[in-house]
């Protein structure tokens, strides 16, 4: 088991965005079953699809369309020795990426001179996991046939995007597919039953997020399938890569108990896992504009650079 905390006074930033990510009402929502249940059912498809805005970028972006979805190629230098990473966002497996998200992927790409491939996959209600997956392991498939160097391959998401990296990593396995090096993990939801007692202890410190509401959205994506599934919920599953896992979480963050415990279950199966931990930081915090993102990030860099 290997949990690092970070060690520094929190910073006025991370505060004042608390302060303010309270104000806008999400949690009221995601502590009530049928304000939530109605949030989905609300969520229409657009006659326009969702298109990131151009001024998001400073690399070369490509847009292509596969299997079902588009998908954005950010700093493609069309040179087999690049870095590669395949990032998927996340966003409550019903939202499209932010201009948080589009922040976070721009640096990475600048300061590791990555290619990074970013699929906008289905999403609730309209689709469930069946659907994401079906199109994103084929597209996985199609990104290893360019990887010479495992070594310069890496996975990465956040919160529920996090969540379908570890279903695909199990899918990976099953196909003996070729793995990535690494698996960045940002806030990820690793247990979709939400049932861990432990998340009343951090749930009030969490400024967004709340069980009663997840456990709506749970239902959504997994469609027919049991959400105790270890594709929809890895800590039930077994894993057996040679890729190294690494997740940065929060502790006002109600998916921290579970990440702790993935932490503890991945150490037992023999896995290389280090969780970095960061006190009284939010759901996701190195995507937002916080100080501590900034040692996130490059804590990312850095690892992804050895």
């Amino acid at each position: 088991m290997s949990i690092v905390f970070y060690d520094k006074k929190r910073s006025i930033s991370s505060h004042l965005l608390e302060t303010i990510l309270r104000s806008l009402g999400t949690k009221k929502i995601y502590s009530s079953y049928h304000e939530t249940r109605n949030l989905v059912l609300n969520k229409k498809e657009k006659k326009t699809e969702y298109k990131a805005k151009k001024r998001f970028f400073s690399r070369p972006v490509a847009l292509i369309r596969k299997y079902n979805m588009k998908v954005y190629m950010i700093n493609d230098q069309k040179d087999s020795n690049q870095k590669t990473i395949l990032y998927i966002h996340g966003g409550a497996w019903m939202n499209q990426p932010l201009w948080v998200h589009w922040n976070f992927i721009e640096y990475m790409a600048r300061h590791l001179e990555a290619k990074i491939i970013v699929p906008i996959y289905p999403k609730i209600p309209h689709h469930n996991y069946y659907d994401a997956y079906s199109s994103l392991l084929l597209l996985y498939s199609d990104i290893i046939e360019t990887i010479t160097d495992r070594k310069k391959f890496t996975v990465m998401g956040d919160s529920a995007g996090a969540n379908i990296i570890l279903g695909l990593i199990q899918m990976i396995e099953a196909r003996n597919l070729r793995e990535p090096q690494n698996i960045i993990l940002l806030s990820a939801c690793v247990d979709m039953t939400f049932s861990n007692p432990d998340i009343r202890k951090y749930e009030k410190s969490d400024p967004r997020l709340a069980p009663e509401g997840l456990k709506v959205i749970a239902e959504f994506w997994a469609g027919q399938l049991d959400v105790e599934n270890p594709i929809l919920s890895p800590i039930f599953g077994k894993f057996n890569t040679k890729a190294k896992f690494i997740h940065f979480i929060g502790t006002h963050d109600i998916l921290y108990p579970d990440a702790v415990k993935f932490d503890r279950k991945l150490t037992e199966e023999g896995m290389d896992i280090t969780t970095f931990v960061y006190p009284k930081m939010n759901h996701v915090f190195p995507v937002l504009p916080v100080k501590e993102a900034s040692h996130a990030r490059k804590k990312i860099i850095e690892i992804l650079h050895s």
